[in-house]
């Protein structure tokens, strides 16, 4: 028979076929039995379990033939699978579709051919179970029912041998699955026998203990670990082991420097045991315990206190410090939010309340100073501070904060205050006097000889106002608190101005200002004033007087969320070696440098209380240029 081109079905056949990877295996007795029973009840010398392949038909099991498979061209089997039961050629000689066939005309001089197609469930036919004889023959109608069971038979075998072989590889998949997922968990696991022999151990095992872990495998846990025999781990094992239930136990293994965690599961046959190498987390606990005394120590030494409160439960936690701060014996719990607020001055108590409801809003309240009762307590200056901490969706947890004893800084703080007032008053009163007088006697005496002493007076009276000035704006920049308003350069460059004039001469002073993109900006007008104040006297102060005038441009451009102020004059410049330095306190180029050393350096603290940043360029002998960013809202 000549097969054509491979229909639709066919291909399905064959797919079906291959599933059940049958073809080109060994001899199975089960089969072979079959093959003896059916040429016994047919009473034929051959007989055969035969699968038709696309070329080929394959023998699985035969009998009285020594051929193992046969072109599908010459397949009596071919024409078999084509139906639904029994095809029987009684003479194939007679047979139009045998009479030339090889083995019909050859040597083995078949005539009989009796085959039934071996069909699956699913309707499928893979091939036949046949009996042959070389006599013509006829089956009588129990043989060809008996031909019809045993064509079942095969097929049950065939599906029973699937599953056998899907169940193995199941099985096989399943333990390379189990074991590929036990070496990813991260942590070591073991299994043992009753006899405390590995039975399992995956690679994270082996590398806990620095062993190869399959080598591990049948090997006792005791002679391979002597060392942990008696440990409470030993002992934690026989227990589970014993009383048949779970148990967890942390312990130390001094030998590998380990501390483990062992979750130890019984059974019948054994035990099963997770172990986690704890080893980071316990020593990060100690680290911690001592981290914890050493922050009492350091809390103790600086007059700190320090508490959490966690937004979902409530809970406050106080540090031993901040329990003495408020006469409290240190113990476990906060003290009652009553018990504490009878602590505070009374007219502090407001703000304290007011903190506590912004924090149930998921708001910080930001630092203020309270102060102890002092009806219950020794009087004490409290700056409090207050920060939320957040979890990665950004939800609010718990705040945190510390309470700083600073009753001793509010005392150096009033009498600074009162240094500042006599530095402003008392000392800025004589040296304006004093310049009046000079005024007076200039005019008294006009002559050229006296005018370069009093000119070198009033020079050094000047500075000393100067410097009488700088520290007066830094304290004001260091201890005034932050305020916000609404700037308008153009009027706040005109107010600078005109201060500057009263105690400079600016008659060369030319002020051009630019503003790009405006838009409405609050800051601290104090600090910006101090800040524009400062550099235009340097300006002044260092001008070049072989120009033709003192020009200060000032551009600023509004950003998103910052402006960007360049400042520029035509002045002498700064020499490159000094630009690292400008902003440092009391630095001068020279000692001829006219000024304190204060004035950069307080521009730079003034620009930084703003929120932003500073930096300098020059070209020595040309100009100078200052750049400023400042955000366009800061934090009062």
């Amino acid at each position: 028979m000549i097969v054509n081109s491979l229909t639709k079905s066919e291909v399905e056949r064959l797919k079906i076929l291959q599933s059940y990877q049958i073809l080109d295996t060994e001899t199975e007795k089960d089969f072979d039995g079959i093959v003896e029973l059916a040429a016994q009840m047919c009473g034929t010398p051959i007989a055969i379990i035969a699968f038709v392949d696309e070329n080929r038909q394959w023998y699985k099991s035969k009998k009285g033939i020594d051929v193992s498979e046969t072109e599908r061209s010459v397949s009596f089997c071919t024409y078999t699978i084509e139906g639904n039961d029994i095809l029987m050629v009684k003479d194939a000689s007679k047979d139009a579709r045998f009479a030339t066939n090889p083995f019909v005309e050859g040597d083995l001089h078949l005539r009989f051919y009796a085959g039934m197609p071996l069909i699956t469930s699913s309707g499928h036919k893979l091939g036949t179970i046949c009996v042959f004889d070389r006599e013509p023959k006829d089956l009588r109608a129990e043989q060809l029912m008996d031909l019809r069971i045993l064509a079942k038979q095969v097929v049950n075998l065939l599906d029973l041998r699937l599953k056998n072989m899907q169940m193995k590889n199941l099985l096989q998949n399943k333990s390379t699955e189990l074991s590929s997922v036990f070496d990813r968990i991260g942590e070591a696991f073991i299994s043992l026998d009753k006899n405390w022999n590995y039975t399992y151990a995956n690679k994270q095992m082996g590398k806990l203990v620095h062993r190869d872990s399959a080598a591990l495998i049948g090997k006792n846990l005791w002679e391979e670990f002597p060392d942990a025999v008696g440990s409470t781990t030993y002992h934690a094992y026989h227990e589970a082991m014993r009383e048949q239930k779970y148990i967890c136990h942390v312990d130390y293994f001094e030998p590998l420097d380990l501390w483990q965690e062992n979750h130890i599961y019984p059974s019948s046959e054994g035990i099963s045991v997770f172990i986690r190498d704890i080893s980071e987390r316990k020593k990060a606990e100690i680290k911690l315990i001592e981290s914890l005394e050493t922050l009492e120590r350091a809390e103790e030494q600086a007059k700190m206190g320090s508490w959490s409160l966690e937004v979902d439960t409530g809970k406050r936690t106080w540090s031993k410090q901040l329990f003495l701060m408020f006469g409290f014996e240190p113990r476990q719990e906060a003290p009652e939010f009553d018990e504490f607020l009878n602590r505070i001055h009374p007219e502090d108590r407001s703000e304290v309340i007011m903190s506590v409801e912004k924090m149930w809003q998921g708001i910080e309240p930001g630092e203020f100073i309270i102060r102890t009762n002092p009806a219950i307590l020794p009087l004490r200056y409290l700056l409090r501070y207050t920060r939320k901490v957040n979890n990665r969706s950004g939800k609010t947890i718990s705040f945190e904060g510390t309470m700083l004893d600073i009753t001793e800084l509010q005392k150096t703080n009033s009498e600074l205050d009162h240094f500042v007032y006599s530095v402003s008053h008392d000392f800025r009163a004589p040296i304006a006097t004093i310049l009046g007088l000079i005024n007076i006697a200039e005019l008294e005496h006009p002559n050229a000889a006296m005018s370069s002493y009093f000119k070198t007076i009033r020079d050094h009276v000047n500075r000393l106002d100067g410097f009488i000035k700088d520290i007066l704006n830094y304290s004001l920049n260091a201890r005034t608190e932050i305020s916000k308003e609404k700037i308008d350069f153009y009027s706040l460059v005109e107010d600078v101005k005109e201060r500057i004039e009263m105690f400079a001469k600016t008659e060369r002073l030319k002020i051009e200002l630019e503003i790009q993109n405006a838009a409405e900006f609050y800051s601290d007008r104090l600090r910006l004033g101090i800040i524009l104040n400062n550099l235009l006297s340097n300006s002044i102060k260092y001008q070049d007087f072989t120009k033709d005038s003192c020009s200060v441009k000032i551009q600023i451009s509004f950003m998103d969320n910052h402006i960007e102020m360049i400042y520029s004059d035509n002045g002498i410049g700064i020499e490159e070696s000094h630009l690292g330095k400008i902003f440092n306190m009391f630095y001068r180029a020279s000692p001829n440098s006219k000024g304190s050393g204060l004035g950069l350096y307080i521009v730079k603290e003034a620009v930084s209380k703003l929120g932003g940043t500073i930096s300098a360029q020059s070209s020595y002998g040309k100009s100078t240029t200052f750049k400023l960013i400042l955000p366009i809202k800061i934090k009062e």
